[in-house]
């Protein structure tokens, strides 16, 4: 923003020289057009005085014309230094002098009179303070000019400075502006990747654990999930395994108490009704063996401090039928 407010006021201070140094050019040119007119004048009265010939006239007439169009220009151009218009001013005065008296004689030579040496002696003096004044009017002008151009010069140096430093500092910021875009860009692709995969992560352990759950409410108790990540998700599945565990436990308790139960009211049937001890140890080693899926087993009934062998099934023969209490 400074770059281009210094730009502006350097590239306006370049055109405030130059319309300067166009208005002394113009001003130069003006004063010499003027000095012109003047000569044009002074050429057609002289040859009017020796030869007495109206064609003659033609330059000093159209000068006449032309002479308050060029001066009215140069007052046009708005000369504001005081010396300048000092000289512009006493330029106007004695130009009208002489043009005043030129009309003068041009008249006494229609009614024959001739110029007089003091008269010839008049106008070339009022011409040469003209000349004079056009003389240091244009070399006043020259040195501004000269000076004016160096300021040109200069304000066109800092200009093109001012323009490259803008330049410059354009190409920094919009380097820096692209390098942070392009970073927050980057930044902004890693973090949707990530989201992305995080997404994809949370969706896979959830679809495992809403198939380890559903395997626990059809009574699969043997699964459980397998997740290490401390979060959220990972303290649901350590609450999905604790429970899973807990139920477990509870339904193997409770399978364990119905298989028991279970047991002794088939083994109170089979005790039923009027039997001898024998009998009674028979079926109800045969009701064990066969409930607990055993191979062999054997009922020792305990009799004067010894165990006597009542009944066995499978091994029979390998069974000792007395036992000492100590063996036992």
């Amino acid at each position: 923003m400074a770059s281009s407010v210094a730009s502006y006021f350097s590239i306006q201070n370049q055109m405030n020289h130059r319309e300067s140094v166009g208005k002394s050019r113009r001003a130069v040119t003006a004063v010499k057009d003027v000095m012109l007119s003047l000569l044009d004048a002074e050429t057609g009265n002289r040859g009017y005085q020796l030869t007495g010939q109206e064609s003659f006239l033609e330059p000093f007439n159209r000068s006449l014309a032309e002479y308050s169009k060029t001066f009215q220009y140069a007052r046009s151009l708005e000369i504001t230094d005081p010396h300048q218009k000092k000289l512009l001013d006493e330029l106007e005065k004695n130009v009208e002098h002489n043009l005043a008296s030129l009309k003068l004689f041009v008249q006494n030579r229609r009614k024959g009179m001739m110029m007089t040496k003091e008269q010839i002696q008049e106008s070339k003096a009022y011409m040469d303070r003209s000349r004079q004044i056009v003389k240091e009017f244009s070399q006043y002008e020259e040195n501004q000019l000269a000076i004016k151009n160096r300021d040109l010069n200069r304000s066109s140096n800092t200009t093109v400075m001012f323009i490259i430093f803008s330049a410059i500092a354009a190409i920094i910021v919009t380097t820096i502006f692209y390098l942070k875009l392009r970073s927050d860009l980057i930044r902004r692709e890693k973090l949707e990747n990530m989201l992305k995969a995080k997404d994809l992560e949370i969706t896979r352990r959830v679809s495992a654990i809403q198939k380890i759950a559903n395997r626990v409410a059809n009574g699969d108790y043997s699964q459980k999930v397998v997740d290490n990540a401390e979060d959220d998700l990972g303290d649901l599945v350590e609450s999905l395994n604790h429970m899973t565990e807990s139920l477990k436990f509870s339904f193997d308790t409770i399978n364990k108490s119905d298989w028991r139960q279970k047991g002794l009211a088939i083994l109170n049937e089979s005790l039923v009704g009027n039997k001898t001890v024998k009998e009674v140890a028979t079926a109800a080693l045969h009701q064990l063996i066969d409930y607990g899926k055993c191979i062999n087993g054997s009922v020792y009934m305990y009799d004067d401090g010894l165990l006597r062998l009542i009944t066995a099934f499978g091994l029979e023969n390998n069974m000792k039928k007395l036992l000492s209490r100590e063996k036992e």
